[in-house]
């Protein structure tokens, strides 16, 4: 499903317009985007968690040349699905 579909049906199922439907998502996903990059939780009932997670440092192997390199410490974004999402995908 397309961001433009995704309106589209929200729309349908609220009564509300596209447009104001559009401009809704997207002022959500950008306060979901702020508070992780803050650290945040990013907590969505019946949906599921956003986090920020910081994968330290390790030893890795290039594939091509089989030489052992260090790769490091990075942030990670993580989702988490609730229960019931997990549930209804099963």
């Amino acid at each position: 499903m397309t961001f433009k579909e995704l309106c589209k049906n929200v729309a349908e199922a609220s009564g509300e317009s596209v447009s104001k439907v559009e401009e809704v998502l997207k002022a959500s996903f950008e306060q979901i985007i702020s508070g992780v990059v803050k650290g945040e939780e990013v907590n969505l009932p019946s949906f599921g968690k956003f986090v920020s997670r910081v994968r330290p440092s390790h030893k890795g192997r290039n594939p091509s040349t089989g030489e052992t390199i260090e790769i490091p410490e990075r942030k990670a974004i993580v989702f988490r699905p609730a229960s019931n999402f997990k549930d209804q995908v099963k």
